[in-house]
Protein backbone atom coordinates (compact mmCIF):
# COMPACT_ATOMS: atom_id res chain seq x y z
CA UNK A 1 0.00 0.00 0.00
CA UNK A 2 2.40 2.50 -1.09
CA UNK A 3 1.71 6.74 -0.32
CA UNK A 4 0.82 8.67 -3.52
CA UNK A 5 0.80 12.30 -3.35
CA UNK A 6 -2.63 13.02 -5.36
CA UNK A 7 -5.60 13.32 -3.02
CA UNK A 8 -8.61 11.86 -3.95
CA UNK A 9 -11.76 11.20 -2.26
CA UNK A 10 -12.52 7.93 -0.32
CA UNK A 11 -15.59 6.18 1.18
CA UNK A 12 -15.01 4.44 4.95
CA UNK A 13 -18.12 1.80 5.28
CA UNK A 14 -19.40 0.18 8.53
CA UNK A 15 -22.52 -2.39 8.01
CA UNK A 16 -24.97 0.64 10.20
CA UNK A 17 -27.99 1.87 8.26
CA UNK A 18 -26.05 4.35 6.12
CA UNK A 19 -23.92 2.44 4.53
CA UNK A 20 -25.65 2.12 1.18
CA UNK A 21 -25.42 6.28 0.98
CA UNK A 22 -22.08 5.27 1.02
CA UNK A 23 -22.14 2.80 -1.48
CA UNK A 24 -24.18 5.06 -3.53
CA UNK A 25 -21.68 8.16 -3.12
CA UNK A 26 -18.35 5.73 -3.99
CA UNK A 27 -20.08 4.76 -7.22
CA UNK A 28 -20.90 8.39 -7.90
CA UNK A 29 -17.57 9.83 -7.35
CA UNK A 30 -16.12 6.52 -8.62
CA UNK A 31 -13.53 6.40 -5.92
CA UNK A 32 -12.27 3.71 -3.36
CA UNK A 33 -14.90 2.05 -0.42
CA UNK A 34 -13.28 0.33 2.29
CA UNK A 35 -15.22 -2.07 3.95
CA UNK A 36 -14.95 -4.57 6.86
CA UNK A 37 -15.91 -8.11 8.16
CA UNK A 38 -18.15 -9.80 5.82
CA UNK A 39 -18.59 -7.02 3.04
CA UNK A 40 -18.65 -8.66 -0.21
CA UNK A 41 -19.82 -5.46 -2.69
CA UNK A 42 -18.51 -5.13 -5.92
CA UNK A 43 -17.46 -1.19 -4.58
CA UNK A 44 -15.17 -2.34 -1.95
CA UNK A 45 -12.07 -1.92 -2.97
CA UNK A 46 -9.95 -2.79 0.20
CA UNK A 47 -11.83 -4.80 3.33
CA UNK A 48 -10.42 -4.83 6.62
CA UNK A 49 -10.35 -7.74 9.36
CA UNK A 50 -8.25 -6.37 12.22
CA UNK A 51 -9.64 -8.80 15.18
CA UNK A 52 -7.52 -11.36 16.66
CA UNK A 53 -6.46 -14.55 15.74
CA UNK A 54 -8.83 -16.77 17.83
CA UNK A 55 -11.44 -14.82 16.66
CA UNK A 56 -10.70 -14.64 13.23
CA UNK A 57 -10.42 -18.41 13.51
CA UNK A 58 -13.55 -19.03 14.65
CA UNK A 59 -15.52 -16.48 12.98
CA UNK A 60 -14.26 -15.34 9.69
CA UNK A 61 -11.65 -17.70 8.17
CA UNK A 62 -14.42 -19.87 7.11
CA UNK A 63 -16.25 -17.25 5.58
CA UNK A 64 -13.36 -16.23 3.70
CA UNK A 65 -12.57 -19.31 2.19
CA UNK A 66 -15.48 -19.73 0.68
CA UNK A 67 -16.04 -16.26 -0.10
CA UNK A 68 -11.98 -15.64 -1.27
CA UNK A 69 -11.64 -11.38 -0.80
CA UNK A 70 -10.61 -10.12 -4.69
CA UNK A 71 -9.35 -6.76 -2.98
CA UNK A 72 -6.19 -6.62 -0.45
CA UNK A 73 -7.60 -7.73 3.09
CA UNK A 74 -6.07 -5.81 6.19
CA UNK A 75 -5.25 -7.96 8.93
CA UNK A 76 -2.87 -7.90 12.28
CA UNK A 77 -0.73 -9.96 10.03
CA UNK A 78 -0.50 -12.02 6.31
CA UNK A 79 -2.37 -15.29 6.77
CA UNK A 80 -1.02 -17.86 4.28
CA UNK A 81 -4.52 -19.34 3.69
CA UNK A 82 -5.01 -15.95 2.65
CA UNK A 83 -3.60 -14.57 -0.76
CA UNK A 84 -4.29 -11.29 -0.44
CA UNK A 85 -3.83 -10.36 3.09
CA UNK A 86 -1.54 -7.51 3.97
CA UNK A 87 -0.68 -6.76 7.46
CA UNK A 88 -1.67 -3.41 9.23
CA UNK A 89 1.87 -1.78 8.79
CA UNK A 90 1.67 -0.71 13.12
CA UNK A 91 4.77 0.72 13.33
CA UNK A 92 4.77 2.86 10.91
CA UNK A 93 1.05 4.16 12.25
CA UNK A 94 2.71 4.62 15.97
CA UNK A 95 5.84 6.69 14.31
CA UNK A 96 3.27 8.69 12.24
CA UNK A 97 0.16 9.39 15.17
CA UNK A 98 2.88 10.53 17.27
CA UNK A 99 1.86 7.90 20.34
CA UNK A 100 5.63 8.28 21.62
CA UNK A 101 4.86 11.54 23.00
CA UNK A 102 2.06 11.04 25.17
CA UNK A 103 3.33 10.82 28.88
CA UNK A 104 1.59 7.78 30.94
CA UNK A 105 2.71 8.09 34.63
CA UNK A 106 5.72 10.21 33.55
CA UNK A 107 6.90 7.44 30.94
CA UNK A 108 6.70 8.03 27.18
CA UNK A 109 4.05 5.65 25.78
CA UNK A 110 4.32 4.12 22.23
CA UNK A 111 0.70 2.31 22.57
CA UNK A 112 -2.21 3.06 19.77
CA UNK A 113 -5.57 3.47 20.69
CA UNK A 114 -8.03 1.74 19.29
CA UNK A 115 -11.32 -0.11 20.07
CA UNK A 116 -12.46 -0.87 16.97
CA UNK A 117 -12.18 -1.63 12.95
CA UNK A 118 -13.18 1.61 11.41
CA UNK A 119 -10.51 3.88 14.16
CA UNK A 120 -8.29 1.58 12.11
CA UNK A 121 -9.22 2.08 8.97
CA UNK A 122 -9.52 6.05 9.53
CA UNK A 123 -5.95 6.01 10.93
CA UNK A 124 -4.38 4.27 7.77
CA UNK A 125 -6.59 6.36 5.77
CA UNK A 126 -5.14 9.34 7.40
CA UNK A 127 -1.21 8.18 7.48
CA UNK A 128 -1.44 7.56 3.69
CA UNK A 129 -1.83 11.42 2.69
CA UNK A 130 -3.75 10.67 -0.60
CA UNK A 131 -7.60 10.71 0.32
CA UNK A 132 -9.25 14.14 1.21
CA UNK A 133 -12.31 14.32 1.34
CA UNK A 134 -13.02 11.57 3.97
CA UNK A 135 -16.74 10.40 3.55
CA UNK A 136 -17.45 8.04 6.76
CA UNK A 137 -20.95 5.92 6.12
CA UNK A 138 -22.38 2.80 7.87
CA UNK A 139 -20.27 4.00 10.88
CA UNK A 140 -23.43 4.79 12.94
CA UNK A 141 -23.47 4.18 16.50
CA UNK A 142 -27.31 3.64 16.76
CA UNK A 143 -27.00 0.35 18.43
CA UNK A 144 -27.85 0.52 21.95
CA UNK A 145 -24.76 -1.79 22.77
CA UNK A 146 -22.99 0.46 25.80
CA UNK A 147 -19.55 -1.35 24.31
CA UNK A 148 -20.13 0.41 20.77
CA UNK A 149 -21.03 3.85 21.91
CA UNK A 150 -19.35 3.77 25.30
CA UNK A 151 -16.01 2.00 24.40
CA UNK A 152 -15.92 2.16 20.30
CA UNK A 153 -17.04 5.56 19.28
CA UNK A 154 -14.11 7.77 21.17
CA UNK A 155 -11.32 5.99 19.41
CA UNK A 156 -13.13 6.91 15.67
CA UNK A 157 -13.77 10.76 17.02
CA UNK A 158 -9.84 10.60 17.89
CA UNK A 159 -8.65 9.94 14.49
CA UNK A 160 -11.44 11.87 12.70
CA UNK A 161 -9.84 14.96 15.09
CA UNK A 162 -6.50 14.30 13.94
CA UNK A 163 -7.78 14.21 10.79
CA UNK A 164 -9.22 17.77 11.03
CA UNK A 165 -5.88 19.03 12.40
CA UNK A 166 -4.53 18.28 9.20
CA UNK A 167 -6.59 19.97 7.21
CA UNK A 168 -9.12 17.00 5.73
CA UNK A 169 -12.30 17.34 5.04
CA UNK A 170 -14.88 14.78 6.53
CA UNK A 171 -18.14 14.05 5.39
CA UNK A 172 -21.39 12.26 7.96
CA UNK A 173 -23.92 11.52 7.22
CA UNK A 174 -27.07 13.86 8.53
CA UNK A 175 -27.86 11.71 11.42
CA UNK A 176 -24.44 10.41 12.36
CA UNK A 177 -24.15 10.07 16.03
CA UNK A 178 -20.45 10.46 15.42
CA UNK A 179 -19.00 13.86 17.32
CA UNK A 180 -22.11 13.76 20.04
CA UNK A 181 -23.13 12.85 23.28
CA UNK A 182 -24.38 9.78 24.63
CA UNK A 183 -28.15 11.56 24.14
CA UNK A 184 -27.38 12.31 20.61
CA UNK A 185 -26.43 15.64 21.51
CA UNK A 186 -23.82 17.90 19.53
CA UNK A 187 -23.03 20.57 22.53
CA UNK A 188 -21.17 23.56 23.32
CA UNK A 189 -20.59 22.99 26.86
CA UNK A 190 -21.03 26.23 28.87
CA UNK A 191 -23.19 28.11 26.44
CA UNK A 192 -26.42 25.76 26.16
CA UNK A 193 -28.46 25.59 29.01
CA UNK A 194 -27.71 28.71 30.17
CA UNK A 195 -30.16 30.87 31.75
CA UNK A 196 -27.90 33.67 32.16
CA UNK A 197 -27.59 34.15 28.55
CA UNK A 198 -29.89 36.23 26.94
CA UNK A 199 -31.51 35.78 23.46
CA UNK A 200 -29.67 38.49 21.72
CA UNK A 201 -26.08 36.70 22.95
CA UNK A 202 -27.57 33.45 22.35
CA UNK A 203 -28.42 34.68 18.58
CA UNK A 204 -25.37 36.05 18.05
CA UNK A 205 -23.36 33.05 19.38
CA UNK A 206 -25.20 31.09 16.63
CA UNK A 207 -23.80 32.48 13.74
CA UNK A 208 -20.13 31.15 14.96
CA UNK A 209 -18.53 28.15 13.59
CA UNK A 210 -18.06 25.82 16.20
Amino acid sequence: MPKQQESRPLVILGAGPTMQQGLAIARAKKCEAWGCNYMTNPEITMLFQVHGDSFVKARFLPFYLENPPKVPLVMQHEWRELPTSVAFPMREHIEFIGFDHILREGQRSGRPYHACTMSYMLALAIQMQCYNPIHIYGVDFYSELRHESTYERPSVEFYMGFARGRGLTLDLPENSRLMTTSDNHRQVYGLEWNPELTKKETEALSHIAV
